[in-house]
């Protein structure tokens, strides 16, 4: 059967573990996790049971949409699409998570100049600036120092913990950690 995994950012909401579930095409094998999980279903899909532009799906590590099949040995995962492009990320394999098993996002905030201009936190994955609104990323938190890695990784940008992040409102310019 195939199996149905969201991201640690959807959680919250759904399964902890992957789930396996009966279906012939992903919107199929969303439904079945959607009836035991109704408030995710509604996070996932909109009233007209389209997917929500903020969730991209993937079968196989290969993006997909709910009417395409899947077969028996499938793997659907459903990410929120902020998250796809940082999900692409090479520093990606060295995020690991704080305290939990995967790397969560603690902080996500828009420049109030320029809202497609974003700062986001990632638990033990490093602070990440994108121009685009998501679209494009780069690693950013130079002078961060983490002091529960080993000393020579401990200026590594890919494996801060940021898990909080406030913008000054004065001075929007200025962050907190």
């Amino acid at each position: 059967m195939p199996q149905v995994m969201f991201t640690a950012h959807l959680r919250r909401l759904a399964p902890k573990s992957p789930v396996e579930v009966a279906g012939g095409t992903v919107a199929d094998a969303l439904f079945a996790v959607f009836a035991e999980h109704p408030l995710l279903g509604s996070y996932v899909l909109d009233d007209q049971r389209r997917l929500r532009r903020h969730i991209a799906l993937f079968v196989d590590g290969e993006r997909a949409a709910l009417a395409d099949p899947v077969g028996p040995d499938a793997k659907i995962a459903v990410l929120q699409a902020l998250v796809e492009s940082l999900w692409h990320q090479d520093l990606r394999r060295l995020w690991f998570g704080g305290g939990y098993d995967a790397p969560g996002m603690h902080s996500i905030l828009p420049d109030p100049a320029d809202p497609q201009r974003l700062v986001v936190g990632v638990s033990c994955g490093g602070v990440w600036l994108s121009p685009d609104a998501g679209g494009e990323w780069e690693i950013g938190g130079v002078g961060l120092d983490a002091d529960y890695m080993p000393d020579q990784r401990r200026q590594d940008l890919a494996v801060q913990d940021p898990h909080r992040i406030a913008r000054c409102a004065a001075v929007p310019t200025r962050m907190w950690m």
